[in-house]
């Protein structure tokens, strides 16, 4: 068992086919970016619960172990008061950090896409009319997430 300190920067609750999924991004005391998919079925479902009343800048404690095939798997969670991150986060160009980039980037695009649907017509988007709406809420949306101010 290991435990962790991490800072939310973004949550993304998802419906896929009967369960849901929730994408957690978060920054290390190091500031590594991170993200963690956690179904809303998966035992214990204390973490779900944690996480899903979650925002970003809120701190917590979480506890992991890895699984047979070598996956990190979240056991408990604790909410911490103050801030697990002082500062910025480290700043780089390594492959990681890019890659993490790039996870908060998808996220974002994916929730200009969710509210860009129609309540009345869920499944269609007048694509050629609100591409470039659509990435411009996904752009504020991934500037907001990596705003340094806390």
């Amino acid at each position: 068992m290991e435990t962790i300190h991490i800072e939310i920067l973004n949550i993304a609750v998802d419906k896929v086919k009967t369960y849901q999924q929730m994408t957690v991004t978060y920054k290390t005391p190091e500031g590594k970016l991170d993200s963690k998919k956690i179904m809303d079925f998966v035992k214990p479902t204390n973490v779900w619960d944690a996480l899903v009343k979650a925002n970003p800048g809120d701190t917590f404690t979480v506890e992991r172990e890895k699984n047979a095939k070598g996956y990190w798997d979240w056991k408990e969670i604790h909410r911490q008061d103050g801030t697990v991150a002082a500062g910025a986060p480290v700043a780089g160009h390594s492959y990681e950090d890019k890659r993490q980039k790039f996870i908060i980037r998808q996220s974002c695009l994916a929730q200009a896409v969710a509210l860009s649907r129609k309540p009345t017509e869920p499944d269609e988007i007048n694509y050629l009319e609100e591409v470039g709406e659509i990435l411009s809420l996904a752009e504020e949306f991934e500037k907001w997430v990596l705003r340094e101010t806390v």
